[in-house]
């Protein structure tokens, strides 16, 4: 007779923990694919950019692009994609990502940019004067991947994600970083 042997209470923990993460993701994934309907929506009422040389044309493209998702979102505001329960699983993928291997790549290539204290808005422009601080590919690997409409960004200790056609804060986590 063989002897039946019970999951330990901390392994059903993991395992309930790891589910519940899941489901947290996975409306993430579809509050990301919810915006990028209004995107979408926006791009086609905003008309495709030719291709040119023109800084001028550029722009005036990227503020319309940016006018017609805000108009489209206008009851937008800080959580509406970063919600408290999708926060805390980013923050802790953040904070293992912090400490894990490569923390100390990690730490330096946040160190090496240029420190930035300036305030974020949901549905406000990324402001020209913020660099697009490369965000570390350590951070990345521990994030869920983005359509390429939208980029994460870190300025400072929160994670910032960007529309990238509309230079659009769509929304942020702050103290995301340990």
């Amino acid at each position: 007779m063989t002897k039946r042997m019970w999951p330990s209470a901390a392994a059903i923990l993991t395992c309930a923990a790891a589910a519940q993460s899941a489901n947290v993701l996975d409306e993430f994934q579809r509050r990301i694919a919810d915006y990028v309907k209004v995107h979408e929506q926006a791009q086609s009422s905003a008309g495709k950019l030719k291709p040119t040389t023109s800084s001028e044309r550029i722009a005036s493209h990227e503020q319309e692009l940016a006018n017609k998702i805000r108009e489209a979102r206008v009851q937008a505001v800080q959580g509406n994609i970063f919600t408290a329960a999708i926060g805390n699983v980013f923050r802790r993928r953040l904070a293992n990502a912090a400490a894990g291997r490569d923390a100390t790549t990690m730490r330096q290539s946040l160190r090496r940019s240029e420190p930035v204290a300036v305030p974020l808005r949901v549905n406000e422009s990324y402001p020209e004067s913020v660099p697009l601080q490369t965000t570390p590919p350590s951070l990345l690997r521990n994030l869920p991947k983005l359509p390429p409409e939208l980029e994460y960004r870190v300025v400072g200790r929160a994670l910032v994600l960007r529309d990238t056609g509309a230079n659009l804060i769509v929304d942020l986590l702050p103290n995301a970083l340990p």
